[in-house]
């Protein structure tokens, strides 16, 4: 039975079969990960126990299953709020809104309708009617109000989980009744994302024409931009833009707001298991076992495409060696997903104190994960050995 130099500290381990330490707890049996790792050569440790699963063909990173790439979805609206909004009735625009609605004290043409805050709620913006009467649509201000200063709408959208947002498309009629002046009225907006904006000057048009010829309806293409690289789970828009013909409008409406983007999941990893400290040879020219830790929200094994996974000081390091076996390595009860990576190929370094992982999941969503690490040079490790 060979045997494995382990860290200062840590559990020694060998390659022994399930018998030695008992049916529910042994050390990985390991005929797939001893030809994987070559033995104990190449600098590589593997202190860890646990129960095996029965695994299907995952053994190479170069596996045959065709990567599903990271893939643009609906992502539910679960609510709003809006600053500075005219009352409903503007125009003769009705929406509604569940949330709390507080005033302002300032009003537009001549007092007539107020400027309201809404907080809290959901209504016509996210309601799934599409704006094709004026009881289906928001009408906003973005002109000056009574007071003589600008009303600046802003519009929070807040969405179900952590996503990447892709696009956002407003709708904004048209009126069967007849010709709808301030359908496609709107036409640009700044798009915020915890500290980060961008201003998209000009959104594609898409779907029927108003009277004028325009598109009524408007999508923003975030993918390309600064935002699109943000995880988050809320979007800003201010600093509307309105225009009809050349001339800029001081109104405009939106009936619905739909947001596409890329779900992510938050995953928890285990560098180095059974090792506390997550320590790392950057010495080492051998393979760095990392486990991916199944919740009873996420089965590892079953929905982690190995081929996409990326592990190293950024996330997006092409390391991976294999994926060997499915084990419970936490003791839960649920499978977890052994991988190994190539030290070498990780881009650690000695100031490093995180590696980051990053996959995509077998429907289309991203994963990502991180946790700390302590780096030590081979000569440190000799003289602790």
């Amino acid at each position: 039975m060979a045997r494995c130099r382990s860290w200062p500290g840590e559990q020694k381990t060998g390659f022994a079969s399930s018998g030695l330490m008992g049916l529910e707890r042994h050390f990985l049996a390991v005929p797939a990960l001893a030809l994987l790792l070559g033995g104990c050569g190449g600098g590589s440790e593997l202190p860890i126990s646990g129960r095996e699963f029965p695994m299907q063909a995952m053994a190479a990173a170069s596996t045959a299953e065709t990567p599903v790439e990271a893939i643009p979805r609906p992502i539910p609206i679960t609510g709003y709020d809006i600053k500075r909004t005219p009352e409903s009735g503007l125009f003769g625009f009705e929406h509604v809104y569940t949330g709390t609605k507080t005033p302002t004290g300032r009003s537009i043409l001549a007092g007539t309708y107020r400027l309201l805050d809404y907080a809290g709620g959901s209504g016509t913006l996210n309601d799934g009617i599409y704006p094709f009467s004026v009881t289906a649509a928001h009408m906003l201000k973005i002109g000056t109000a009574d007071d003589g200063l600008p009303v600046a709408p802003l519009i929070t959208m807040y969405l179900g989980r952590k996503v990447l947002i892709t696009s956002l498309k407003a709708y904004q009629g048209p009126l069967p009744s007849g010709p709808d002046f301030y359908a496609g009225a709107f036409i640009s907006a700044t798009f915020e994302i915890g500290t980060t904006s961008e201003t998209i000057p000009l959104g594609r048009g898409f779907g029927p024409t108003n009277s004028l010829g325009w598109f009524v309806n408007r999508e923003f293409m975030l993918a390309n931009t600064s935002l699109g690289t943000i995880p988050t789970d809320r979007i800003v828009l201010r600093d509307f833009l309105a225009l009809m013909h050349r001339y800029t409008l001081r109104e405009f409406e939106i009936g619905e707001i739909e947001i596409e983007g890329i779900p992510l999941i938050d995953v928890n990893i285990d560098i180095r298991p059974g090792n506390p400290h997550n320590k790392v040879n950057l010495a080492s020219n051998g393979k760095l076992p990392v486990a991916l830790l199944s919740s009873p929200d996420f089965d590892a094994p079953k929905m982690v495409q190995p081929a996409t996974l990326r592990f190293g000081k950024t996330g997006e390091e092409i390391s991976l060696s294999a994926c060997p076996t499915a084990v419970d390595l936490n003791h839960d009860k649920l499978p977890d997903l052994l991988c190994m990576f190539n030290t070498a190929a990780t881009g650690l370094s000695a100031n490093d104190d995180k590696a980051i992982l990053k996959g995509i999941t077998r429907t289309g969503e991203i994963l990502r994960s991180q946790a700390s690490i302590q780096t030590k040079d081979q000569n440190i490790l000799d003289k602790q050995k």
